[in-house]
């Protein structure tokens, strides 16, 4: 698992001490939870649910992104440009949908 990780960084950042002594922490927490994290029962969120993925992203396929159809009451896959780190080349479009999702939210609450 850590060998496909690193694969999916740039060699610059490997190769900087500095910038790997900054992630070493975050990409082993990361690895401790996919090991070791397993859900005591289905939860099932009560709010529709906006589920983002890259459309070349080899790590979560979006065909994953189905699977999260039984954890939610309603939910709309949005597939953006891009691999894993799709939101780099599609910030502009990720920030309007979030903006566009949360408007008519934040309009509907008491002031």
């Amino acid at each position: 698992m850590v060998i496909t990780t690193l694969r999916r960084i740039p060699e610059a950042v490997i190769n900087d001490p500095e910038m790997m002594s900054a992630l070493i922490k975050p990409m082993r927490a990361d690895v401790e939870i996919l090991e070791t994290y397993r859900p005591e029962a289905p939860v099932r969120l009560a709010c529709p649910t906006t589920l983002l993925g890259g459309e070349d992203d080899p790590v979560v396929r979006p065909d994953l992104l189905e699977r999260w159809a039984s954890h939610v009451h309603a939910f709309v896959p949005v597939l953006l440009p891009g691999g894993h780190f799709y939101f780099r080349k599609s910030l502009p479009v990720l920030i309007d949908l979030v903006v566009s999702t949360l408007r008519p939210v934040l309009r509907a609450m008491p002031r």
